[in-house]
């Protein structure tokens, strides 16, 4: 009869919040720590050690491990949820969540014992049933091709012996096993103990090498020794994943195999590959689809099957997920990853749960009703959806609008413009000409072009190695720089073979420098085959007719081609008859030489030009290739002669600086090369030339300064005028973000660069309708400054160079989930960081502002919704997209250390271990938890979210944390004086 009240009372102290607030800080530092070591240690083994083991063993010292630290917060849910959780209605939305919580820690422990994963590669034309693993390695002994026995590596240690006991009739010991190793020539003729060497043994060793971050990179290899399989098998094996030829021998009549290999699984299947295909962005090596077609044989019936990107087959019970493509050497292959999993539904129904408990909790706060209306609505609405140049020279309207396929995309020539030279000079227009213009200089007078400083040279020691003199902003001109390169070629073919990550800053300075100048050289050359040229074929090897036209018209190389065969018989013929010494030529025959010579070293210098890719292809509405792609590829048509007819008519304008020719040439041209995307491209032009985001950058630093002096005046005038600017900013934001959904027929965010300007927009947004509602100029200013901060951060991004309208991996491109997954979340940042700069205003202030410090909760609620709803979407796409809910990704980790950040926060507050001053202190902290998530998890380069990482991110990411925790050190003392 005691035990009854024993357990009653264990039930209600571990029922109690003070629990869960003393176990979340050693789970978030467990999942910074394993986080961190992915980058050291890599993925699968910081999983292994800090996310899927009971205990953590640091040195001798053992603590908790995540599935201690989870298993506890589980009981303390269950036993809330049992013992605690009486149903009433304004308490529904908290006992939804609970109950949301346990049912996915459930599935998590249900996916933890009972999943399993692998991968499939089927060649085209052939088939597998066959799962295998991505990291376990197994020894299997094999007689008549059926398996007697099968070892896992880590049992494989020195001494081992197989024999009798698994019923072979010969005896396998294990002499070396290594975990990662490389191939090496085999100079033994016998082992060390005199051991004949035998198989791969006698021509390859393996020596072993430190092992790689990611376990799947690493080749094991072991070292066997054979006895009693007979005089001409016994001996020392060597046996390697990396090497697929297996030692084979006969014994008493029975053929036997060993093999140290990838441990698999059977289907109870077979799939049949009929064709593979990779789709890359149109001119681009970026990926932009995968596709399979299979054939699913099983028990005697066919059926037909496709799988794509983010379109997983399901059969069975097992999911098929496009992974990736390989080229062998028999042909094309598919990459499958294979996915069995009993409780992959868990996650779905406790997320709805989740999602419904949370957005419930704070519609059935009365006093928080129309404080999170906006909120809601806005969650609905995303799970539904520089200094000017001179005046130019010549009209740009038409030229600037024709389309060019750049990067993966087609776009008008202004954008291409703008990125090229802000690549060479880190502007996008020159003091004396705009990019339109520079870049028509470059194509139509490439002579004139090469004296224009274009070309900045930052490291002062790579212009000390070229003797370059300071000049001011270090730009310089291609004609300087074509002679100072040129000694340098040696160095460069050097650096080039080199890996990247091993060049030292002057190195990776020079080789970018090359690789800018061989991009100017090819847009400089694109149209030379159609330009003048200052050659001169020698007199015999034309006719009357052809002496005529080369005397009315401009010669070109296409003019000139004509005579190349000629000049080629002509000038072998000479050497026939005279040798290869032109001193014994006379003069006609030099002339013949010369003519062939500059005819031959003018192709090869254009031979690898492929930049400017302004013509269509016949059959292909996507691609686009260079006038000398069209060329050498023999794609040449009545259409494509007309359009470098047209070309060379826009280039002779721009070398006569007629404004009339050059506006009717470049008109015509604009309509021959008309696509469906005109409206895209207008809307591009405009899209640079009213630059939104530094329009809003502008409005919202007036309307800070304008709120801040509001805080201290209460003047109507600047009320009115924080009001303007503060809604014209977020109107001009909201112009930019539809003008790029617009431009790239996607969601708005798909890139760090884009997540930036989307938080930033909802923090102007829900700034503004918080001072037009509040009339409250703190809450006002936070918003704003939020804002601010975030679209400077944007701008700097932006300005790295590149296209900031960017095209998408193929994972990326595009799903449902993924699309709900990134808004929602990113929302959640922007909530995050606007209850963050509350917090901050409620500690500045002096005065008892219980209104600021209810909207700092109410906002931190909806953080907490956002962040919490967006990362299970996360989930839910990972799912869709390569069947796992979670994977301990660094960015996944990041997201999930927000969410338990406020959690902590939340329940630290109910169960009063954290006064309101340390509440508001922690919401503070969110801005560096976030940054971290957001930002910081790029640095480790590790992960499928290791993209976004720009150079120099450190040291600025270390500065603002260090700014802000001397900030909220200072806010604490003040706070705590006028406490």
């Amino acid at each position: 009869m005691k035990l009854v009240p024993l357990l009653t009372r264990l039930t209600q102290a571990l029922s109690r919040p003070v629990i869960v607030f003393w176990t979340l800080p050693w789970l978030m530092l467990l999942l910074l720590a394993g986080t961190i070591a992915q980058k050291y240690i890599g993925l699968y083994a910081a999983q292994e050690q800090f996310f899927s083991s009971f205990i953590l063993w640091l040195g001798p010292l053992p603590l908790p491990g995540a599935y201690s630290l989870i298993g506890l917060v589980f009981l303390s849910l269950l036993c809330k949820f049992i013992a605690e959780s009486r149903w009433s209605w304004p308490r529904a939305g908290i006992i939804l969540s609970h109950f949301g919580v346990l049912l996915l820690l459930a599935g998590g422990l249900l996916t933890a014992l009972t999943a399993r994963e692998g991968y499939i590669v089927i060649e085209e034309q052939s088939e597998s049933s066959l799962i295998e693993d991505y990291h376990a390695r197994v020894l299997t002994v094999l007689k008549d091709g059926k398996t007697m026995a099968i070892l896992p590596a880590e049992n494989l240690r020195p001494q081992l012996t197989l024999g009798l006991d698994q019923g072979l009739p010969f005896t396998v010991e294990i002499r070396r096993h290594i975990l990662n190793g490389a191939p090496q020539p085999q100079t033994a003729l016998v082992s060390d103990d005199g051991l004949p060497l035998r198989g791969a043994a006698a021509k390859v060793n393996m020596t072993a090498i430190p092992r790689a971050i990611q376990n799947e990179d690493n080749h094991g290899a072991l070292w066997l020794r054979v006895r009693g399989a007979g005089e001409d098998s016994d001996g020392i094996y060597l046996l390697t994943e990396i090497m697929p030829v297996f030692p084979q021998f006969e014994v008493k009549g029975h053929a036997y195999e060993l093999r140290f290999v990838k441990a698999s699984r059977p289907l109870p299947f077979t799939l049949a590959l009929t064709n593979v295909e990779k789709e890359n962005h149109p001119g681009a090596d970026m990926a932009r689809a995968y596709r399979s077609s299979l054939i699913i044989k099983d028990q005697g019936g066919t059926w037909p099957a496709e799988i794509s990107m983010n379109n997983p087959l399901r059969y069975r019970g097992y999911t098929f997920y496009q992974s990736s493509y390989m080229q062998t050497p028999k042909g094309e292959a598919t990459v499958l990853s294979v996915v069995w999993n009993s409780g992959r539904l868990f996650p779905y129904v406790a997320s709805a749960i989740i999602s419904l408990g949370l957005i419930l909790h704070l519609l059935l706060s009365v006093r928080a009703r129309k404080a999170t209306l906006a909120a809601l609505v806005l969650l609905t609405i995303l799970n539904g959806s520089h200094a000017h140049a001179e005046a130019p020279a010549m009209d740009m309207a038409d030229f600037r609008l024709i389309p060019v396929l750049h990067e993966g995309r087609l776009k008008p020539l202004e954008s291409f413009a703008r990125i090229e030279l802000h690549k060479f000079s880190g502007q996008t227009g020159l003091a004396s000409l705009d990019a339109n213009n520079w870049l028509a200089e470059l194509l139509f007078d490439p002579a004139r072009a090469a004296e224009r400083p274009v070309f900045k040279v930052r490291q002062h020691d790579v212009r000390d190695l070229l003797g370059l003199p300071e000049v001011p902003g270090y730009l310089y001109p291609f004609s300087v720089l074509s002679k100072t390169m040129a000694p340098q070629a040696e160095r460069l073919q050097t650096l080039l073979q080199m890996p990247p990550a091993q060049l030292d800053v002057r190195q990776k300075a020079l080789v970018d420098l090359h690789r800018d100048i061989s991009a100017y050289m090819q847009i400089m050359r694109a149209f030379s085959l159609v330009l003048p040229l200052a050659i001169t074929p020698p007199e015999s090897l034309l006719n009357a007719s052809e002496k005529e036209v080369l005397t009315k018209e401009a010669t070109d190389f296409l003019t000139l081609r004509k005579l190349e065969e000629r000049a080629a018989r002509r000038l072998k013929d000479i050497i026939g008859k005279k040798g290869e010494d032109p001193a014994i030529y006379n003069e006609e025959e030099k002339a013949i030489a010369t003519f062939a010579w500059q005819l031959s070293l003018f192709a090869d210098s254009s031979r690898d030009n492929h930049l400017f890719r302004v013509m269509p292809v016949i059959g292909n509405d996507e691609e686009r290739l260079s006038p000398w792609a069209v060329l050498r590829e023999g794609q040449g048509s009545p259409a494509s002669a007309a359009l470098l007819r047209d070309w060379k008519k826009l280039g002779l304008a721009w070398l006569a600086q007629d404004k009339t020719a050059w506006q009717d040439a470049a008109r015509l041209l604009r309509k021959h090369l008309a696509t469906p995307d005109t409206g895209r491209f207008r809307a591009e032009v405009v899209y640079h030339a009213a630059q939104p985001f530094q329009v809003a950058l502008a409005l919202y630093a007036l309307a800070a300064f304008c709120l801040a002096i509001l805080h201290c005046t209460d003047k109507g005038f600047w009320y009115r005028l924080a009001s303007l600017s503060l809604t014209g900013g977020a109107l001009a934001h909201v112009g930019g973000i539809v003008l790029r959904i617009y431009i790239l027929n996607r969601p708005p965010v798909g890139t760090l660069y884009e997540s930036l300007l989307f938080v930033s927009l909802i923090c102007g947004l829900a700034g503004a309708a918080l001072f037009i509602k509040r009339k409250d100029a703190l809450s006002g200013l936070a918003a704003a400054l939020s804002s601010l901060l975030i679209l400077m951060v944007s701008l700097y991004f932006g300005a790295q160079g590149g296209d900031s309208l960017s095209m998408l991996v193929a994972v990326l491109n595009t799903n449902f989930w993924l699309a709900a997954h990134v808004l929602v979340v990113t929302a959640g940042y922007s909530l995050a960081i606007l209850a963050a700069m509350i917090a901050h205003a409620w500690l500045w202030t002096g005065k008892d502002r219980s209104g600021l410090f209810t909207l700092m909760h109410r906002m931190t609620l909806s953080a907490l919704l956002f962040t919490a709803v967006g990362t299970i979407l996360g989930g839910i796409w990972a799912d869709q997209s390569w069947g796992r809910f979670w994977g301990w990704d660094p960015k996944e980790n990041g997201a999930l250390l927000i969410v338990l950040w406020i959690v902590w926060l939340l329940h630290g507050r109910m169960a009063g271990a954290l006064p309101q001053a340390a509440y508001a202190l922690g919401v503070a902290g969110l801005n560096m938890i976030v940054a971290l998530a957001w930002f910081g998890v790029n640095l480790l380069s590790v992960g499928l979210h290791s993209y976004g990482f720009v150079s120099g991110i450190a040291a600025g990411l270390g500065a603002f944390c260090l700014t802000e925790i001397i900030l909220l050190c200072w806010l604490w003392q003040r706070k705590q004086r006028h406490a």
